[in-house]
């Protein structure tokens, strides 16, 4: 059973629209979520800033009407203040205390941080005016460049006595731990959203899944009602026809032998069909108990009077599986290798160990499988043969599964294809011969 073109054209496009506005949405999400935690962050930098500055400037004033008072600043240097100086406009020291620097040429507009001390630096140039976050640096030019003009009429003597710079560096632990707090949340922000939306993605693409697999077994639910009811609706009506066409054959000539034999083929081949469909809808696990695959392929090769090639150790390979349910999976799989117009010397079956795991591989050098049909190998009624039902290798992947196998299948056009089925080995010594 297979969905119809535009209806699964539908699914597919549908799926596809609501996968883009997913990813939109969350581009959107992750931007203004991003932009929004920097511009808080950065608020929050500038108010400490803004704060740091004000009370800076308090400190400047009160030590400034001191200096120019004749009082003595070193008294009122606190453990607090690890550097403190005044200098002309030349940057020339007229007061300098602790780690203040020696001669200053130029300042820098903000607060800066020294690591290796964790102590805030704050340098001002007296004749630009309080330079806050925010400012117009045109009226901060124009002002500055008329300041500087009086300045400069200004003598020698009164240049060199004037205060222009300022250097001072203070131990503020709070201050300081907040500013760097904030700054390293402005790096771990984006990664916490980025976090948020690859977590969105994934239960998105869980949720994509799920859906995928309630609608695959809401699927199988219908076909396996369609499936066990036209099965046993078919089974009469072929005993019937059987039973007649026996008695014509007896009652007739041979002018109709040859009909009555494309009849029985029929009937032979609808026959096979229903109880293989019946053996996907019975209970996959059956009664599952400890066998020795060596033994279970070498019972199902005899069967076959091909010349199939078996490799294997002289071992014992016990794994627990209904040994019915384990003959009609390697059945299944040499049918389809021998049905793939491979030499039946090209037709291999290998049994061995790797790890805690028991590997059957059935290989052929057949004409091998489109890449295209790969992903559909175990959709019920899925076939490209003319004669095929489709429901072999469906079978097989629900025998395996129930037996907590793996199953694998590669194949390359011209080449042929492999099929690697591995079930979890038991402890030799619980095996029952």
């Amino acid at each position: 059973m297979r969905l119809s073109q535009p209806l699964y054209t539908h699914i597919i496009t549908s799926n596809m629209n609501e996968k883009r506005f997913l990813i939109y949405l969350l581009i959107l999400i992750f931007v203004l979520f991003s932009v929004m935690g920097v511009i808080i962050i950065e608020t929050h930098i500038q108010h400490k800033q803004v704060s740091l500055l004000l009370e800076y400037e308090k400190l400047l004033g009160r030590y400034y009407n001191l200096y120019t008072s004749g009082e003595s600043l070193d008294d009122q240097m606190t453990a607090q203040i690890l550097g403190f100086a005044f200098y002309n406009y030349y940057g020339d020291p007229l007061y300098i205390h602790g780690t203040a620097r020696p001669k200053i040429e130029s300042t820098s507009e903000r607060p800066f941080f020294n690591k290796e001390r964790k102590s805030i630096v704050i340098q001002r140039d007296m004749m630009n005016p309080f330079i806050p976050i925010f400012r117009n640096m045109e009226d901060i030019e124009k002002y500055n460049q008329g300041y500087t003009q009086n300045i400069e009429t200004q003598s020698k003597e009164y240049r060199e006595q004037m205060i222009r710079y300022t250097y001072v560096e203070i131990i503020d632990p709070l201050i300081y731990s907040t500013v760097q707090k904030f700054k390293l949340l402005q790096f771990i922000i984006p990664v916490i959203i980025i976090s948020i939306v690859f977590f969105i993605w994934h239960l998105y693409t869980k949720n994509i899944s799920y859906r995928k697999q309630i609608g695959e077994q809401e699927r199988l639910v219908v076909l396996g009602t369609a499936a066990r009811t036209l099965t046993h609706e078919i089974k009469n009506p072929l005993s019937s026809i059987r039973l007649q066409s026996t008695i014509i054959k007896r009652s007739s000539c041979r002018l109709h032998e040859e009909s009555l034999r494309i009849i029985n083929e029929e009937v032979d081949r609808l026959s096979l069909l229903t109880e293989r469909v019946g053996d996907y809808l019975r209970h996959p696990e059956g009664e599952p108990q400890r066998c020795d695959l060596n033994i279970e392929v070498s019972k199902t090769m005899k069967r076959y009077s091909h010349n199939l090639s078996y490799s294997t150790r002289d071992d014992v390979f016990p794994v627990h599986i209904d040994p019915d349910r384990f003959r009609s999976i390697l059945e299944n799989l040499l049918n389809n290798a021998l049905q793939s117009e491979s030499d039946h010397s090209d037709i291999s079956i290998d049994l061995d160990t790797k790890d805690d795991q028991v590997v059957l591989i059935v290989k052929d050098k057949g004409k091998g499988i489109p890449p295209e049909n790969l992903k559909h190998l175990f959709d019920p009624f899925f076939t490209t043969k003319s004669t095929g039902s489709g429901i072999g290798l469906a079978i097989v992947h629900s025998f395996v599964s129930a037996a907590h196998g793996d199953l694998k299948i590669e194949s390359d056009p011209g080449m042929g294809t492999s099929v690697r089925i591995t079930f979890p080995l038991l402890e030799k010594e619980e095996h029952l011969s």
